[in-house]
């Protein structure tokens, strides 16, 4: 039996991990931040954080139109 299913982007998994980063782990940070003054450092890594959910959704975009051209070769 020749299996000839070809591999499927990982983009759609890292961008749907990136997501999920983006959405749980500014508000720990800031809670475990909170009593201390938010320093620019902290900031940055918060506003990072965010930009990932907006990365995670181009990687999703991506991956997923990669799978559907590969299906329908």
């Amino acid at each position: 039996m020749t299996d000839n299913s070809r591999p499927k982007s990982k983009l759609v998994v890292i961008g749907i991990l990136l997501i999920l980063l983006a959405i749980f782990m500014p508000n720990a940070l800031i809670r475990t931040v909170a009593p201390s003054p938010l320093t620019l450092l902290w900031a940055l890594l918060i506003d990072g954080l965010r930009l990932c959910f907006f990365i995670g959704i181009a990687c999703v975009a991506i991956g997923w139109l990669r799978n559907r051209k590969l299906k329908s070769k």
